[in-house]
């Protein structure tokens, strides 16, 4: 994690912000978001390696909750990643610890249950299990989230709050209209 080590002052002694160590790395949403991407970041990087870095990724969620530590503002943009799949967390100024709530969110991985002002409660380790799924699901899938289809038409928030995957799980297809054929997305589909 990329915690705060100390608080910075200006000549006025006036407060500016905080020294944290650098995270070296990618972040996460500049290379799953489609095969291109991610083969110019991690150009040796397989399917291998992609489910390694999703098990660094809950690994290090998990660990976070045994100390106490929700996420709160768990997406792609707030993980760097390195060439070796480590993760780091980043933005840590917006996690809830004890009783401080994490006042931010993103839309896009905010637990359907969860309505209104993101500050006016604490949240849970199912609130960031449901945040981490989806990251999971786009990683994997490299971008696509598990709630929308393309082509199609329909409110994201609306299915993840009735349960509605567009995805035939017991199939080995891609959904119909969901690529192209031959492109690198209906073979990440495959796997």
């Amino acid at each position: 994690m990329a915690w705060p080590r100390a608080m910075l002052y200006d000549e006025l002694r006036r407060f500016v912000g905080v020294l944290m160590p650098r995270a070296d790395g990618v972040p996460l949403g500049a290379f799953t978001s489609h095969a291109e991407l991610l083969k110019k970041q991690f150009p040796l990087w397989t399917r291998y390696d992609l489910i390694k870095l999703c098990l660094h990724l809950a690994e290090s969620v998990h660990t976070l909750h045994r100390h106490g530590v929700i996420l709160g503002d768990l997406h792609p943009g707030n993980v760097i990643v390195s060439d070796n799949d480590s993760v780091c967390w980043v933005d840590v100024d917006s996690m809830q610890i004890e009783d401080y709530p994490c006042t931010v969110g993103t839309e896009r991985f905010r637990a359907p249950e969860l309505h209104g002002n993101y500050g006016g409660f604490l949240r849970t380790c199912s609130h960031d299990a449901y945040a981490l799924s989806v990251l999971l699901f786009m990683t994997l899938t490299l971008g696509l989230s598990p709630f929308s289809r393309q082509g199609e038409e329909g409110d994201m928030r609306e299915a993840a709050r009735k349960g509605v995957l567009p995805y035939p799980f017991a199939s080995y297809k891609p959904p119909a209209g969901f690529y192209p054929p031959d492109t690198p997305g209906r073979y990440v589909w495959s796997y």
